[in-house]
């Protein structure tokens, strides 16, 4: 499994994009809509890739991006590139020269980026903002002027863009005019004021003896005819179209061999894409985050699903949670969607029609058999059994958090309940299947419904659905036409009547709905096509929105907005557990291939499918009632120093003498804020206040108008202050939630459970604890305790050197990864940190009797987001610092919150910033607290061995000889 190489350069090398880079990035979208925290990140990633392509003296880092893919891949990257120019060599013409077209393995992995993101991620905001980025960029002229093209898989897709582009030319200065690539040629010398972009399908970009052939509506193009010398920006959007191998991806590396490729997508599975990835928010990574329902993978447990009998288990398990989510939606009240039930299959064409209408077939037995009472109890009992058994919590088979589902209130769910539920049937009466096709030309489209019920309960969505659907259906069905132009349409409305959706993949791209709660796929083999279906089909069963405008899973809303619901005594089931059956998404398969392809694409989503999550293993302190953290304000601040070069602030100077009122007009006339306060900057300016003048910076290269559109940004924006303390809260800390450990083989899952029971639930003193009392006891010069220690240490069996119980650490146990014995995620990982781990575990058992009591915790930047101190850097602009660890301590006459950061040391800058932000912020030490009478001290250290020549580092610096400051 490859690594998303390009994601983690960028990410690397953030702190060297320039400041006025920086300032392309704006979070508005039109009127009311503003980007995610994560959809921001994607656009910072890309233009630190864009930043390095385009200037000319950033050679050394990109050698550096091609070094680390050969230190660990060199063959197979050959192998892959050639693999690649093999099949462009296929279909370019005879007189275009690949060398000078394409300049080999570079142009490859460093000409275009891969945006993976899932299906509700807001990927088209994301491409839209970035093509705002560009047209801004080269109107500054820092990239090339070339031309931009998106190509997607599909007319709907495209349909969706225009829509967004709409809606964000209604505010921004720059309109985007979106243009049919077949009129590239007109439009190409014409300069209006918008911002054009061309548009196209990926299937309709061809070679000059294809656009002949099946091209009556003249979609076809010569890509020849569009190549415009190679100078393209072009945008992929779900352009599924075409492998690494094909020529329909060829045609588009072609036309972007000068310029650049942006692809983005919910579903990579070839190589370059996933090497390419400068932004990673897939399947797995969008739930995990709160933005998606869980999903669960159910029929695990069956070893064939090849029989009548195991099939109709697996539908009936579909419909029995169904019906228990349709039961939860009442207890909601407005929150949340209306469940659905998904049936997936493939197109009904030669290849797949025996089977999949077997398995259709075998459906509307079950649905028949509980519309006449008929259904067999025992099936129905033994559905019920293997139902409860598969959906206890699993790991294996879960993305999101616990996977917890309320198994009682499943347990509860009879026949009648499916029926009335699912089935939309008003009595337990027998009924009859009425079925409804259009008397239109639409042909793919069927409702159903019980003739003693007055609502339609189920939609078929499959093309030439009317010719082939009576083979499926019970002979008692009655058939009807009806005059109505489209069912599919209704079914997003809050009023719509209907349980179930069977359809195809005709239905799968560009459909949004949060409604899917259960996908049901029938029919799939194991092929790469199908997995890519899968994956999409699942993408389009993950939204969520509990309250309007609100997508994430209510236990990651801030707890202001989160939904808050005194439960009602008699109510069947609490309302948390309705929230978690309506947070969930429940896959099933009607055979074992179907599974295994389901498993295999999810654990490929996950980007090394050998790690599971062990959370379900990890128990939080109970105490935090005394864990204090400072909680920042974002305010102006008037005080904030600017730092530019003796001749910049010359040149500003004259500038400003000459040319400050055309600067006014056209530059900052439509911004209040910037206008207010230009005065006084001129002042400062002039007087040399508020402002450092110092040898270099980042901001040097900056034209007069830019560097001081970048002073005044500087200095109205507001930024983070300390404000005061707080509890800690349930939120503050979660990285343990999803803590992953790497699968070798098929014990490593048992062998860790085994190991953590033995750590966890041990009376017998650990090594730690016994290293501590033999330092303890040689400091007391007690030798026959040393003595005893000693001998008690050389029996002690280490039972694991990656697992250890802190009984001080903010939950237990704590992971340490050791490629030896279990390798983690989101844990303990990085040699300084395991280094200072040992260090602290020797020195415990010389904490002074000073200290009543003390807590500590790791902190993960990308999941414990509210613990940081922000601070400047040398280029202007704010940061939030994460330090690794936090601690508690509590003394007899004083209170300490210090945090430690075992880094190296050697690039003095950036940790010198991090200190002097941490000095501002916190220049009051001591603090008071409201609920404590001893004064609070908040401290920070890095933690490292070597003497440090500068003051201020070596003042925050401690090492094994000294790390007893942090608890005095």
């Amino acid at each position: 499994m490859y690594n998303n190489y390009l994601e983690k350069f960028a990410e690397n090398n953030i702190s060297l994009l320039p400041n006025d880079w920086e300032s392309y990035i704006n979070k508005q979208f039109g009127l009311t809509w503003t980007l995610h925290d994560f959809q921001l990140s994607a656009l910072k990633n890309a233009l630190v890739v864009l930043y390095f392509t385009y200037k000319s003296n950033n050679t050394n880092y990109i050698q550096q991006y091609f070094n680390r893919l050969n230190k660990y891949k060199i063959n197979d990257i050959n192998n892959i590139f050639q693999t690649y120019k093999n099949s462009v060599d296929k279909c370019y013409h005879k007189d275009f020269d690949l060398l000078n077209t394409i300049s080999g393995i570079n142009s490859l992995f460093f000409k275009q980026m891969c945006f993976w993101m899932a299906t509700g991620s807001g990927k088209t905001l994301v491409i839209i903002k970035l093509i705002e980025m560009l047209s801004m960029l080269i109107l500054d002229k820092k990239i090339p002027n070339y031309d931009i093209m998106i190509s997607s898989a599909n007319d709907t897709i495209i349909e969706q863009i225009k829509t967004h582009i709409e809606i964000f030319n209604k505010n921004s200065d720059i309109e985007i005019e979106f243009v049919p690539l077949k009129d590239f040629k007109k439009n190409k010398y014409y300069n209006g004021p918008s911002i054009k972009v061309y548009y196209t399908t990926t299937s309709s970009v061809v070679s000059e003896k294809l656009v002949s052939k099946k091209n009556k509506e003249g979609k076809r193009i010569n890509y020849e005819e569009v190549y415009n010398n190679g100078e393209w920006y072009v945008f992929l959007d779900e352009a599924h179209k075409g492998d690494e191998d094909s020529s329909s991806q060829a045609y588009f590396h072609l036309l972007s061999s000068k310029g650049f490729m942006f692809n983005f997508s919910a579903t990579f599975i070839d190589t370059i894409k996933r090497i390419n990835t400068v932004y990673n928010m897939n399947l797995d990574k969008f739930i995990r985050s709160g933005y998606g329902k869980q999903i669960r993978v159910m029929n695990y447990g069956f070893n064939k699903l090849d029989t009548n009998l195991e099939k109709k288990i697996s539908i009936i398990q579909s419909l029995l949670l169904l019906t228990a989510q349709k039961k939860a939606k009442k207890l909601l009240y407005s929150y949340y969607h209306n469940p659905l039930l998904l049936v997936f299959a493939h197109s009904i064409n030669k290849k797949y029609t025996s089977s999949i209408k077997s398995d259709l077939k075998e459906f509307f037995i079950v649905l028949n058999d509980i519309i006449n009472n008929s259904i067999d109890e025992n099936i129905f009992k033994e559905s019920m059994a293997i139902l409860l058994s598969d959906i206890q919590p699993n790991p294996a088979y879960t993305i999101g958090d616990d996977g917890y589902v309320p198994i009682d209130f499943i347990k509860s769910i009879t026949i009648q309940d499916i029926g009335m539920y699912s089935l939309n049937a008003y009595n337990n009466t027998k009924s009859i299947l009425e079925v409804y096709k259009l008397s239109s030309n639409n042909k793919s489209e069927v409702a159903l419904k019980l003739k003693n019920s007055n609502t339609p309960f189920a939609l078929l969505k499959f093309s030439d659905a009317h010719n082939w659907i009576e083979d499926v259906l019970p002979k008692s069905s009655e058939i009807y036409s009806i005059d109505d132009s489209n069912y599919f349409s209704e079914i997003n409305n809050e009023s719509s009547t209907y349980t179930m959706l069977l359809g195809s993949r005709m239905f799968i791209e560009g459909w949004d709905s949060n409604r899917p709660n259960i996908i049901h796929f029938i029919g799939l083999g194991m092929n790469s096509e199908n997995s890519k279906l899968i994956l999409q089909a699942i993408g389009r069963g993950v939204r969520i929105e509990p309250m309007k405008n609100y997508r994430k899973r209510n236990d990651y809303l801030p707890v202001c907005d989160s939904i808050q619901v005194k439960n009602e005594p008699n109510n069947s089931v609490s309302f948390d557990d309705a929230i978690k059956l309506i947070e969930s998404l429940f896959i099933f398969a009607t055979n074992q291939e179907n599974i295994n392809s389901i498993l295999k694409s999810l654990y490929d989503e996950k980007g090394d499918y050998n790690y599971i999550n062990i959370s379900d293993k990890i128990q939080p302190i109970s105490q935090k009632e005394d864990l204090l953290l400072p909680e920042y304000d974002q305010i102006a601040d008037c005080d904030k120093i600017y730092k530019i070069t003796k001749k910049q602030l010359d040149e500003i100077k004259c500038f400003i003498k000459n040319k400050k009122t055309i600067f006014l007009f056209e530059y900052i006339h439509n911004k209040s804020e910037y206008i207010e306060y230009f005065p006084k900057l001129c002042k400062n300016i002039e007087n040399n206040e508020q402002i450092e003048i110092v040898k270099s910076c980042k901001d040097e290269a900056l034209i007069n108008e830019n560097l001081l559109i970048n002073m005044l940004e500087f200095y109205t924006k507001q930024r983070h202050l300390f404000s005061k303390f707080r509890n800690i809260t349930d939120h503050d800390i979660i990285h343990y939630k999803y803590i992953e450990v790497k699968i070798t083989n098929d014990h490593t899952y048992n062998d860790l459970s085994d190991k953590i029971d033995k750590i966890m639930h041990s009376n017998e003193k650990t090594i730690a604890d016994i290293q501590a009392e033999i330092i303890n006891f040689m400091s007391s010069g007690d030798q026959n305790k040393v003595l005893e220690a000693v001998s008690a240490l050389s029996h002690a069996k280490i039972v694991s050197k990656s697992i250890k119980k802190i009984t001080t650490h903010y939950y237990n146990p704590v992971f340490i990864s050791d490629i030896a014995e279990f390798e983690f995620k989101n844990s303990i990982d990085v040699e300084s940190e395991k280094i200072f781990i040992d260090d602290l575990l020797k020195y415990i058992g010389n904490i002074s009797d000073s200290v009543e009591w003390w807590y500590f915790s790791k902190i993960n930047q990308y999941y414990d987001k509210g613990i940081y101190i922000p601070y400047i850097n040398t280029y202007n602009s704010e940061y939030k610092f994460y330090p690794d660890f936090i601690f508690w301590i509590k003394l007899k006459n004083k209170y300490k919150v210090v945090f430690v950061d075992p880094k190296g040391l050697i690039h003095e800058q950036n940790p010198i910033e991090k200190i002097q932000g941490f000095r501002n912020i916190f220049n009051s030490n001591p603090y008071k607290f409201d609920k404590m009478e001893q004064n609070i001290e908040i401290q920070l250290y890095y933690y490292n061995k070597d003497k440090q020549s500068n003051n201020l580092l070596e003042e925050h610096r401690i090492d094994s000889c000294s790390i007893n400051k942090i608890f005095t």
